[in-house]
Parts: structure tokens; sequence; C-alpha cells
């Protein structure tokens, strides 16, 4: 506490009192300048000191919670992924924490690839932040050992599987060679392009007109008709057939080379 007393200025401490000057002493004495000033000018003294600061929430606590939440919501219990966080502005000043940082997903964002957390203290001056994030989960996919062209017919040497981030795949990506040889291309591929299902069609080994055999096995019996292929179909794709002997035009699977596979209705 300051106060002026009998033209003297004192500062009281928690134990002791110094008198500062008095204002006959001071060089402003003779400038004519009344008590009023003094105590302004204390006043101005002690508002401009430097306040104790508050203090402020580490950027690098932030950047941990993150990790240690992104780590944990494996649902298969292995061994957490690479995370990585983004920057977070050097100029933020949030409050420091008194209790445990709370983390979640941000609406619609998912737990691998890019994704985004909200961050949030509930005391004591309570604030929430958002900070996106990659957590990079690896699966083996099928690509492009070297350019392949449409049309082309892919064999074992066209193809090599490599492990890549699932948060970076296109939809339908190929993660088993069987899935691809033996396939042609519908499009042109660059060396290291990640193949899908919609960049490939089977052989056709069956063709519109031809003659085939529908198979039915149902309870241990075996069934033979002849039909017509009334459409182009590879291995392993459906096709309809018009039964030569009913008429009747039914689906089935192609097994191989003029063998179809009947579905019972």
């Amino acid at each position: 506490m300051v106060s002026i007393a009998n033209g003297e200025v004192y500062v009281y401490y928690p134990q002791s009192v110094k008198k500062l000057t008095t204002m006959q002493q001071s060089p402003f004495h003779s400038l004519g300048y009344t008590p009023i000033f003094y105590s302004t000018l204390l006043l101005l003294i002690l508002y401009a000191a430097p306040s104790v600061a508050e203090e402020i929430q580490s950027l690098e606590s932030i950047t941990a919670a993150v990790q240690v939440f992104l780590g944990g919501v494996r649902s298969d219990g292995g061994e957490p992924p690479p995370i990585t966080v983004g920057s977070l502005d050097s100029r933020l000043r949030l409050s420091a924490c008194s209790t445990p940082l709370e983390v979640s997903l941000a609406p619609g964002a998912r737990s691998t690839g890019r994704t985004v957390t909200v961050v949030r203290c509930s005391s004591p001056r309570p604030w929430s932040l958002y900070v996106p994030a990659k957590v990079v989960t690896l699966v083996p996919v099928i690509v492009a050992a070297r350019p392949l062209l449409r049309d082309q017919l892919v064999t074992a040497a066209d193809i090599i599987v490599e492990q890549r981030d699932a948060g970076d795949l296109p939809g339908g990506y190929l993660t088993d060679p069987s899935q691809i040889l033996g396939k042609v291309l519908n499009r042109p591929a660059t060396t290291g392009a990640v193949l899908t299902h919609i960049q490939t069609q089977g052989v056709r080994i069956i063709h519109r007109g031809d003659r085939v055999t529908l198979v039915v096995q149902a309870s241990g019996l075996i069934v033979r008709s002849a039909g017509v292929a009334l459409a182009d179909a590879g291995v392993g794709e459906r096709v309809s057939v018009r039964n030569e002997s009913s008429q009747r035009v039914v689906e089935g699977t192609v097994k191989t080379s003029g063998i179809v596979t009947m579905d019972l209705q």
C-alpha cells in the first residue's frame, strides 16, 4: 500500500514501512507539483509494473493428449499406429487446465487417415480447440509393377504387393493378387498406381450367343442342360442364359469356359 502523509511518501510492505522520499526533496517540488500529482504518479508506476503471468497450457501437452487418444482407438489391440498431429499456432495462449485434457473425434471424423480431434479443458477457464491429425494404418495393396495398357491381360509380372496408408487409398483397392490375375484392365495404369476393382474386367470366356452347359447341384444330385448365353462374361461373373429346353431365362455364375452354374430359384 502507498500513502502520502505530512509531505512524505510511504510504501507499506508485509513486514515494514519504507519512506521513499519527501515532497520537499523531490525535484518536482520546485516545479510546484501538488500531493495529487504524487499520488497519481505512484499509481501509474504501480499499475505499469508487470503483473503475475497467467499459467499457460503448453502446446506440447495438447499434442501429446491427441497422440495418446488416437493411439488408443485401435480396436484390434495392436501396436499404436504412427500418428502425426498438425502444427499448433505458436501464438495460442490457452489457460492451463487444472484437470486432464479431454480429447474426442470431431463430428463426422474417423479414427484412421486424416482426421480432426477436439481438445477440451473444463476447469478453471473452459476452452476447446480443434486439432487436425493423421493416423497411418498400413495395409497390403496391389500396385502396378510397370506401366500397364488398357485391355492388357494382367499377369504376375505386372503387379507387386506394397504397404500403403489406408487413409490415402482409393475405394475398391485390391489386397490379393488373385483378385486381378487373369483379368483385363479397362484403363491404363502407371507404375506404382494402386489397382482397384473398377479398373479390371474379367477375361470374357463366354460370349453372347455361345452354347453353354447349365449345371444345377442340389441334395447330391447334378442336373445338366443346354443353354445359350445372352451376354459376355468372365470367370466368376454373372450371366443370363436361355434354357434351350424350357426357353426359360435364368442367371448363373461362369465357372469355366462353356460351364455356367445355375442358381436355384
